[in-house]
């Protein structure tokens, strides 16, 4: 089964950015990359768990602002990106919690206050 070419170019943009933006933790995702095909592979309730928990965090007014990847393997959630507060990763991880089928969540979001350019008057 190949991966596929979508996929592997959403994999390598992130990687890309989050080494811009966090220069000394561009490892962890280089690895991730790199990983072989059989990592790749999720079952369809995985994706289905997956699926419904990117739609509740999409829908979640108070995580505008957040950019929060999900990955989910076994009912084990893992959420990682960037949230603008501590209130917006702990609804994030209660959504993850509540949603059916997941057995445990890991939260590796990163909380940094919104730095926004000020409009040029």
């Amino acid at each position: 089964m190949s991966i596929p070419r979508a996929f592997c170019a959403v994999v390598s943009t992130t990687a890309i950015a989050f080494s811009i933006a966090f220069p000394g933790r561009g490892t962890a995702l280089d690895a991730v990359a790199q990983a072989p095909a059989d990592a790749w592979r999720v079952a369809p309730r995985d994706t289905l768990v997956r699926h419904e928990l990117k739609r509740a965090l999409a829908a979640d007014p108070v995580l505008d602002g957040a950019h929060i990847a999900v990955s989910a393997r076994d009912g084990h959630l893992t959420l990682a990106g960037v949230v603008v507060s501590e209130a917006q990763r702990q609804r994030a991880v209660e959504l993850a919690r509540s949603t059916h089928g997941v057995r445990s969540v890991d939260s590796a979001l990163e909380v940094l206050p919104a730095v926004l350019p000020r409009p040029l008057r």
